[in-house]
């Protein structure tokens, strides 16, 4: 099991149906040929399909656990009221202080692994060893590109988690 992660703009969906009415938030995906692509599935697309555990650990390593889930990693202590997984399934607009997080998670990924090269299905963990083909990297140029692309051309940027 795991996420499907939208990066877009807001949906709102209503429906008056009889049997199922209801209203819920959602995104609109993009795929640019220019976006980031190592070989997955989702390639060229603000949507993402990691693991539950997968997308945690890369939160933690990118040091943007808070950003997403709220509390700094380990802690059950609610840091920031913004978090972009704070309840799942989940919509949340995506801010400045968002794009400004990401930005400052690449400038420290760089810093920390300036050969560093985003690889597909390669991750790599810190205690086993730097490796500079890296799958948590890849994470980290997907949701750098989007985010800052979706805070510059929508209306309603939005982050979605299902």
């Amino acid at each position: 099991m795991g996420y499907t992660l939208k990066i877009g703009e807001l949906v709102v969906n209503y429906s008056q149906d009889k049997d199922d009415p209801r209203c819920y938030l959602s995104a609109n995906s993009f795929h640019h040929n220019d976006a980031p692509a190592f070989g997955e599935p989702t390639d060229g697309t603000s949507v993402r399909w990691p693991s539950y555990t997968s997308w945690r650990i890369f939160c933690r390593m990118a040091g943007l656990h808070a950003m997403f889930y709220g509390t700094e990693y380990g802690s059950d202590e609610l840091v920031r009221d913004d978090a972009l997984i704070v309840s799942h399934p989940g919509c949340v607009p995506l801010t400045e202080r968002h794009r400004e997080n990401i930005n400052d998670a690449m400038l420290r990924w760089k810093s920390k692994y300036p050969d560093a090269t985003p690889t597909y299905g390669k991750p790599a963990l810190e205690h086993l060893g730097y490796d500079k083909e890296n799958a948590y990297m890849c994470r980290l140029v997907w949701l750098h590109y989007w985010v800052n692309w979706a805070l510059d051309n929508c209306k309603q940027p939005v982050f979605v988690n299902s």
